[in-house]
């Protein structure tokens, strides 16, 4: 509350000048991963009046510990209110944090009040702060319209809940949400996204032409090397979240300005803190949780809990699906019911699924390929259609088990689809025809569902994959299931697909 009264009486565009002897340090995305912020304080200082922060957004969500996150920088900026600038981000609002872990990990540690109490500072925080009139720093990227910055001075910040399609919240929307296309020239709706714009080298140019600045620093993407400069450096991304999710392996990083706007980069690697970094106790796993190899060289206890799981998944699917088609009659869920649906029957209340997405193989886009959309739960039960394992089912069961009905399995049609191939190879032509009017009768009836498996694997959003989009999708899952899905099989099946050349498809 201390810190939502500061807050509220900031302005929506921050101004920070750096004296000589000082400097200001911008901090990226840390999405409840309290050991990377505390790390940049071991490398970089303590916030002070000669040492100042810009927090820039996406303290929550994702990893576990988004409330202790949060309570540090809120610490901080009570303690130092004039060095400590706090720039909201696009999971800094109730439409993205009920469904990304955060509802989740107040309700853990506290209740609903104090998720609402949360969100309702969020909303205070400015959408940007300038660093000696020369550098704007923004959590996503510039709006839809061009614009001198006066004019963000007008907007309505304070909505916990950011309406899309309310032109008043347009403008906060794009802020927090876009990013930069590096070929594109001008802008087009962020559709990656579901939100926001992309925008090219062009529209950038015009944005530091028409309020006189030299650079731009975001954040909002992960990136490799914990930071990306694009378009002469005109343009930095900085993120601070290493090994994001417990699983990406990327760098952290931290952009640090000096008196006089020299800059430099501090990057690190975390490569042990994951997802499940903290200590404690999940009811129904009786151990303590910890990242490291056991003495005996064995698993880490992330991949121990997640065999466990996956494992009460699977052996649960059947009142999954009862429970799942209570609540939806087309086969597609909103990922909050979707978490709930899992506790309620799995009896886990305070295994925070949602975030645990990526791990248990919910892919980033919905059905409605929008980023984090609603989920085709039967679609993601096949994950854990175990067939050498699972007991015979009868007939009655197995209509339940799956949504289509006496119908061959995927990886049957798969079978079909090498007969076909092999058919043509051999020219019985009239066999092969049979056979490609069973496929098109399947391709035609599961349309959606092939849509939004491409679409898993289409990275970049440009209609098309590639050698490397079907690499990083398949070494994702493979990250997920490594017991069932090693390195070689991923090789295997790109060679299966695109044998030795380099078409798209």
């Amino acid at each position: 509350k201390k810190a939502k009264s500061i807050l509220s009486k900031e302005t929506n565009v921050m101004q920070h000048t750096v004296k000589k002897g000082c400097r200001v340090t911008i901090v990226g995305d840390i999405h409840g991963q309290i050991p990377d912020l505390l790390h940049i304080f071991h490398l970089n200082g303590l916030p002070s009046a000669r040492n100042s922060y810009i927090f820039n957004g996406d303290w929550v969500d994702r990893g576990i510990q988004g409330c202790e996150v949060v309570l540090v920088i809120f610490a901080f900026k009570i303690l130092f209110p004039r060095n400590v600038f706090l720039n909201r981000g696009n999971h800094e609002a109730v439409d993205i944090n009920d469904f990304s872990g955060f509802l989740d990990e107040c309700r853990d540690k506290y209740d609903e009040e104090v998720y609402y109490e949360f969100n309702e500072a969020f909303s205070t925080c400015p959408l940007a702060t300038i660093i000696d009139e020369k550098v704007f720093v923004v959590h996503g990227g510039l709006p839809r319209v061009d614009m001198k910055v006066n004019s963000l001075y007008q907007i309505n910040r304070k909505i916990t809940e950011v309406d899309y399609e309310h032109p008043d919240h347009c403008i906060l929307a794009d802020l927090i949400w876009s990013d930069p296309e590096e070929y594109l020239q001008g802008r087009v709706p962020n559709t990656r996204r579901g939100a926001g714009q992309l925008f090219g080298p062009d529209v950038l140019a015009k944005f530091l032409a028409l309020n006189d600045f030299h650079t731009v620093v975001r954040s909002h993407e992960a990136k490799q090397e914990g930071y990306e400069y694009l378009w002469g450096e005109r343009l930095i991304t900085v993120f601070s979240a290493s090994n994001y999710c417990g699983s990406q392996g990327n760098d952290g990083a931290v952009l640090v300005y000096e008196h006089g706007l020299t800059r430099k980069i501090i990057s690190w690697n975390l490569s042990n803190t994951s997802l499940l970094a903290v200590s404690g106790t999940y009811s129904r796993f009786n151990f303590r949780v910890s990242t490291k190899k056991t003495k005996n060289g064995g698993d880490s206890v992330k991949s121990i809990l997640l065999k466990k799981l996956s494992k009460i998944i699977q052996d649960n699917r059947l009142p999954l699906i009862d429970s799942f088609e209570k609540v939806s009659k087309n086969g597609v869920i909103q990922r909050s019911v979707w978490a709930n649906v899992l506790k309620e029957v799995l009896e886990l209340e305070k295994v925070p699924f949602l975030m645990f997405q990526r791990l248990l193989g919910v892919p980033f886009y919905g059905v409605d390929a929008k980023h984090k959309g609603p989920i085709d739960y039967m679609q993601w039960l096949l994950h854990f259609n175990d067939l050498s394992k699972r007991k015979k089912k009868s007939e009655n069961e197995r209509s339940k088990s799956f949504s289509i009905s006496k119908k061959s399995s995927l990886s049957e049609r798969v079978s079909k689809m090498e007969a076909y191939m092999k058919l043509i190879s051999l020219g019985d032509a009239k066999a092969a025809a049979a056979e490609m009017t069973n496929l098109e009768k399947f391709l035609a009836t599961h349309t959606s569902r092939i849509t939004s498996l491409f679409r898993y694997f289409d990275f970049d959003g440009d209609g098309l994959i590639t050698r490397m989009d079907l690499r990083t999708g398949l070494q994702s899952i493979a990250e997920v299931y490594k017991e069932e899905f090693q390195d070689d099989d991923v090789d295997k099946l790109i060679n299966r697909i695109f044998g030795g050349t380099n078409f798209k498809i």
